[in-house]
């Protein structure tokens, strides 16, 4: 199998046109549940006749940018982390082909759902030099993954909070009872509420400043983009 037919889109012959190449990727079930292609009433948007690629040839014409070469990066569909990375990789060496074979050409990924989060991935599995890929994402659930810190997390403090909870919760009601618990262990008990209280919006405040400073930094990093580009960010 060639490597056209194994990424089920169809490269484009070298040639010195100016015109971009757009590569297209669906989201999670883009294809169908199973992934069969079946028939349907009208092409789907990234399949060739689709009114997404006409009106989108149109628009650019009127810019003046000569009709983009459109490809199609097809993938399982799948919603599971693995079948994303998988299809990431096939669409970096798919990007890559596109370069050998035109290069110099204009590269733009567009990307619906979670096939955005397939594009982004794919930018960081490039092995070429030159990796200057436009991605523009279309209701993608999200683009940047990392490990989950929030008060539903396991962390350090919560832990401790927890475990101490149930240690109250199961023990000490059992030593108040019998009569065991003294006076200055009831007023640490009776303080231990407002403690862990305090402990847990901490922990959440500094979470939330963390999970701040990550979006500004992305922010900057757009913006620079664009600045680069010669865009807006709206264009972006």
């Amino acid at each position: 199998m060639t490597l056209d037919a194994a990424l089920g889109g169809t490269m484009v012959a070298p040639s010195a046109d100016p015109a971009w190449i757009i590569t297209l990727v669906h989201g999670t079930w883009g294809r169908g549940f199973f992934s069969l292609d079946k028939p349907t009433k009208s092409p789907r948007w990234f399949e060739a006749g689709s009114e997404f690629r006409h009106h989108l040839s149109i628009e650019l014409e009127t810019l003046g940018i000569p009709a983009p070469h459109f490809e199609v990066c097809k993938w399982s569909g799948s919603n599971s982390i693995a079948a994303r990375e998988s299809a990431a990789r096939q669409l970096a060496d798919q990007l890559e082909s596109q370069q050998r074979l035109n290069p110099g050409r204009r590269q733009l990924v567009i990307a619906h759902s979670h096939g955005g989060n397939v594009a982004v991935r794919a930018t960081t599995h490039l092995k070429s030099t030159d990796k200057h890929i436009l991605v523009a994402t279309l209701a993608t659930p999200f683009i940047e993954i990392f490990p989950r810190s929030s008060i539903l997390s396991p962390s350090p403090v919560l832990t401790f909070v927890y475990l101490a909870a149930n240690v109250m919760l199961g023990v000490f009601p059992f030593l108040f009872l019998t009569g065991i618990i003294k006076p200055l262990t009831q007023f640490w008990l009776v303080l231990y509420g407002p403690l862990a209280l305090i402990a847990i919006v901490a922990h959440f405040f500094f979470n939330s400043t963390r999970q701040k400073k990550k979006r500004d930094r992305l922010g900057k990093q757009l913006v620079q983009h664009t600045s680069h580009e010669g865009l807006t960010p709206t264009q972006v």
